[in-house]
């Protein structure tokens, strides 16, 4: 790895690399590492939290709720799980948190049930996990190996699911969450979908139609309510982009918050509730413009990025518009479009044409 990242950055110093399907014991420190060498970005663990923070960001719009006020339970604490967990946080940060109040609010649980500090648990828990463990002292008496009990004591705002445990969210649960909080927001998000914790119409029947839902696949919707899914294709090509464009020497957690506030902001359901979480995909396109243009003006803002160094072909030095609207259409002008361009059948000739073989 180390061999590879230092051949990169010699031949290709523009490269923003993508580390895919490294895992929950290797992706977090192979970031972690190489996030301050050059720009990188892990989909399963940055992605995935990015977007569900951003539809997250939205149902809380929606229901005129705060963030630092969310109680979160995250059912399933792989990377993905765990990769929800650190994008929360980091949100919270930027919103005048502390890292330890940002956790205190995220309640993790994989196959042993609820996460704590006990010293058993500790030796089977990653340290990525060992951050979201609660206090085995405040639970106390309660079988923490059930869902239903985490609920009924946190009360949380958010219950997302990254299990592939197909029927978790049974109808206890979601109406234990139910009875705490009128507006529950559910993200059942394992994938395929045979695997998801519940499916879209349960969560809404089973809340009076008062649930915000998102999913991890593909849904139809449900008596007029859109299902928003929670594709990490709403923030990787925009983040990507975004810090291709910027000459950017890192990706820092603010970039992607920038990414998460402008995802959110483009909700259709902030005007009207039924029409989903999150911007149709028909929009992707406008969508990861966008997210490109958040993250190019905080990486500007930061002062890590150095496209403003450069030559610009019309001469001079690159200069990027520092209003939204200006420094996006700046970016339009530099995506590739996916388009076959129109081609008229000619009659051949020699003085014009040239054979290559």
């Amino acid at each position: 790895m180390e061999k590879f990242i230092t051949s990169l950055t010699k031949r290709f110093p523009h490269a923003v690399l993508h580390f895919e399907d490294f895992g929950v014991i290797n992706g977090r420190p192979v970031l972690e590492k190489y996030r301050k060498v050059l720009p990188c970005f892990n989909d399963d663990i940055q992605g995935t939290g990015a977007v569900v923070m951003a539809s997250m960001t939205a149902a809380l719009k929606i229901t005129n709720r705060e963030l630092l006020d969310s109680q979160v339970v995250i059912y399933g604490a792989g990377s993905a799980g765990l990769g929800i967990a650190d994008q929360i946080v980091n949100h919270m940060v930027t919103k005048g948190a502390t890292k330890e109040e940002a956790r205190s609010k995220i309640h993790c649980l994989d196959r042993r049930g609820l996460i704590l500090d006990t010293e058993a648990m500790n030796e089977k828990s990653t340290a990525a996990q060992q951050c979201y463990a609660d206090p085995a002292s405040e639970w106390e008496g309660i079988d923490t190996r059930k869902l239903v009990n985490v609920i009924e004591k946190v009360k949380p705002t958010v219950l997302v699911g990254c299990s592939t445990q197909a029927g978790a969210f049974t109808e206890e649960v979601i109406k234990t969450m139910y009875k705490h909080n009128p507006r529950p927001i559910i993200f059942p998000l394992s994938n395929p979908t045979r695997l998801h914790e519940c499916v879209p119409e349960d969560a809404l029947k089973w809340t009076d139609f008062n649930a915000l839902v998102a999913t991890g696949s593909p849904f139809k919707p449900v008596e007029g309510h859109v299902i928003s899914e929670n594709n990490n294709c709403f923030t990787f090509p925009g983040i990507g982009l975004g810090a291709v464009l910027s000459r950017a020497t890192t990706i820092s957690d603010t970039m992607i918050s920038a990414a998460v506030d402008q995802l959110a902001a483009g909700s259709p359901g902030i005007a009207d509730y039924k029409k989903g979480l999150l911007a149709p995909l028909e929009v992707i396109d406008e969508t990861s413009a966008q997210v490109a243009t958040a993250v190019i003006l905080q990486a500007l803002k930061e002062g890590v990025a150095k496209v403003e160094e450069e030559e610009s072909p019309a001469g001079g030095k690159v200069s990027v518009p520092r209003d939204f609207d200006g420094c996006m259409e700046w970016v339009k002008e530099q995506m590739w479009k996916p388009v076959y361009r129109p081609m008229i059948k000619v009659e051949h000739v020699d003085s014009i044409h040239t054979h290559q073989y």
